[in-house]
């Protein structure tokens, strides 16, 4: 803000605004950098990354609106460039970059998987953020950070997903029918059996409320109602 007259220059601050989720304004951030940076494949293929995003936006609109670029020299940047507009896949990519090694199999790795994310191939997508992640190439550099916050917020994120999925499930009623008492003291303890097993259940987290019925077949037939499992834990054979 103190110096308009640099925020061509700000391509860090278009990332942070992909992250932030505020895509539109990240795709203007780009456009703009274009100004001061027309040949860097990188601020074309996050300018796409904004726009498969913004509101109303499809993957085929972002790729009709994707800067052109023709002379970057750094491998895999021309490949990364053909995959965004839809004329090389992903794979081939990959191998370009493999066949490298080093720095052109981390940005492969990368803007492969930033480009899964646009199609909504999270899982391949945090595969190949993972190994962009992982590569020693990335070490010490701006972009291998980028690798790393995102495979942070993604996991917090799908973490947070599969709990609030864990949770928002109907509890699941067990009736734990502990068998009447068959030996001595300390063996075959069906009832203390079934409490240390009805314990466990209850404190795991799981959406599971779990009862305990002693002695044997209940008397009352509503003890079964609302029940999804029933569990007999007594002696076997002849004694069931």
């Amino acid at each position: 803000q103190l110096q308009p007259q640099r925020e061509a220059e700000h391509w860090q601050r278009g990332i942070a605004l992909y992250y932030a989720g505020d895509f539109a304004a990240g795709a203007q951030q780009f456009k703009l950098h274009q100004t001061v940076n027309p040949q860097d494949v990188e601020n074309a293929a996050w300018h796409f990354l904004c726009e498969s995003r913004c509101s109303q936006a499809t993957v085929d609109g972002a790729r009709e609106r994707l800067i052109q670029v023709t002379r970057d020299s750094r491998a895999p940047m021309s490949q990364i460039q053909q995959m965004y507009a839809g004329l090389m896949t992903p794979e081939e990519v990959l191998q370009v970059g493999e066949k490298a090694g080093g720095d052109a199999q981390f940005y492969a790795d990368l803007y492969v998987g930033l480009y899964y994310e646009a199609l909504g191939r999270d899982a391949e997508s945090l595969q190949r953020m993972r190994s962009a992640a992982d590569n020693p190439a990335a070490r010490g550099n701006y972009m291998g950070d980028v690798a790393r916050v995102h495979v942070a917020l993604r996991t917090d994120a799908t973490e947070k997903e599969n709990g609030d999925a864990t949770k928002s499930e109907e509890t699941r009623k067990i009736l734990l029918l502990a068998g009447e008492p068959s030996h001595g003291y300390g063996a075959h303890d069906h009832w203390a059996g079934c409490n240390l097993l009805a314990q466990s259940l209850n404190n795991s987290g799981l959406p599971i409320e779990a009862q305990v019925y002693r002695s044997g077949w209940p008397r009352d037939a509503k003890a079964f109602d609302g029940v999804d499992c029933v569990v007999m834990y007594g002696d076997g054979g002849g004694g069931h």
